[in-house]
This record gives C-alpha cells, structure tokens and sequence, in this order.
C-alpha cells in the first residue's frame, strides 16, 4: 500500500463541449482506415515547437468527436498535449456505406482506432516515444483491444470503462433470451433494404435509448447539434 504525503493539487476541469478555452488550437484533419475517409480535429497548445507527448481520444458507444472525445482531447491539450478525436466509420462526419450508419461495431471501431494511431505516428509534431490512447466508457474495449498488438501506443488510460464480455452482455440486457431477441432484430434490420435507425439522446422522445438520460440530454454536454 502506497499514498501520496504531500498536499493534492485540485484541478477544475471545464466538461462543458464548448466553452472557450485560451492557448489551444484546433486542427481539422483526415485519414483513411480502411478505405474510408475519416474525419478529425487534433487539439494542440498555442505554444507548440517541435514535438509533443500526444494521445488518441475516443468516447462512449454512439458519441461523435465534438461530445467527450473532444472534450478530453482539449482538455489534455490544455495540458500540453496533442490530442486527436476523431469520428468513427459511418458516424458524424467521416464516411462509409451509406447503408450501415450509426452502427456499433467493436471491430470497425477498433480498426478506426489503429488507423488513428498510425495517422498521429506520422505527424511531425507528434513525440512517437510518448504517444498514448484515452478510451471513455464504451470505447474503452475498443481502445484497450488496438492497443493491445499495436507497439505506437505507450500507455492507455480508460474512464469509466464498459469491458463486457458476453456473459456480462447478457446479464445486462435481461438475459440470454432477451439478448437473442436484439441480436435478431439488427439482423432483420441489417438484412432490410431501409435500415431502422432509433433515436440515442433525447429528452422528449420516449422511444429514444437514453431518453432524459444525464449527458446525452444535456444540451451544454453531450445533446449538440453535431450529435445527428
């Protein structure tokens, strides 16, 4: 058992989506993963020379770059880092089939995520030695799973992370039959020519998954305009 003696520094943290931050730029960027063009915004000080210590941000299931992921990616940028968020295939402004958006794919996401890492290897003003990932709730599972073949990433912090398996699945979702029910209605919807797109956040539609739900209703957090 270890503990800290001295004093702990408080920190405030501003989790609004866009308050106005001084001494940090925004960068709009794009790379391929897979074929498909994604779009970024890269976080980065004022002040920056040379190279920088930098880190890849994703957020929960559903969430797009302007939500938490850039809302930690600035935050670390305050902080001295470059930070990248970025929209996953077939969510806010990056491509994909037409067809399949809005879709939460652990797989896609994570090749999103190696395809995110190799983009910042290759910038110049990215420290190689100190390039780090900060997964958030969903994506946490996805950003430990890319991390975990690929050597670019140091180290990787997570928040609030939902590591499921599919026993925990289950158990979550009312159990073995329930789950089976799911599982067959995305694969009617997947096999339909028009695709059944439900409403995430909302705060007068009943029938949306996180309906009032804190964050995703929070119309200074998580219920943006970009949040389609």
């Amino acid at each position: 058992f270890w503990f800290h003696s001295k004093p702990l520094k408080t920190m405030i943290i501003n989790l609004q989506s866009k308050p106005s931050v001084e001494n940090v730029t925004k960068e709009s960027v794009t790379f391929a993963s897979n074929g498909i063009q994604l779009k970024g915004t890269v976080y980065k000080p004022k002040d920056l020379t040379g190279t920088r210590p930098a880190a890849v941000v994703t957020g929960a299931w559903t969430t797009v770059k302007e939500q938490m992921p850039g809302t930690y990616a600035r935050e670390l940028a305050v902080r001295g880092l470059i930070a990248l968020a970025f929209d996953f295939t077939g969510w806010g402004e990056s491509g994909g089939d037409s067809s399949k958006r809005y879709i939460e794919d652990p797989s896609v996401k994570t090749e999103d995520i190696v395809a995110a890492v190799e983009y910042m290897v290759g910038r110049q003003d990215v420290d190689k030695d100190h390039l780090y990932g900060l997964g958030v709730c969903a994506s946490s599972g996805y950003m430990a799973a890319a991390a975990a073949d690929n050597q670019a990433l140091k180290k990787v912090a997570l928040v609030a992370p939902w590591l499921h398996d599919p026993k925990m699945a289950e158990e979550i979702y009312g159990g073995p039959e329930a789950t089976q029910k799911l599982i067959a209605a995305a694969e009617a919807t997947a096999a339909a020519k028009e695709p059944t797109i439900l409403a995430c956040g909302s705060t007068t539609d009943e029938t949306a998954i996180m309906f009032k739900a804190p964050y995703y209703s929070e119309s200074d957090r998580g219920l943006i305009p970009e949040y389609d």
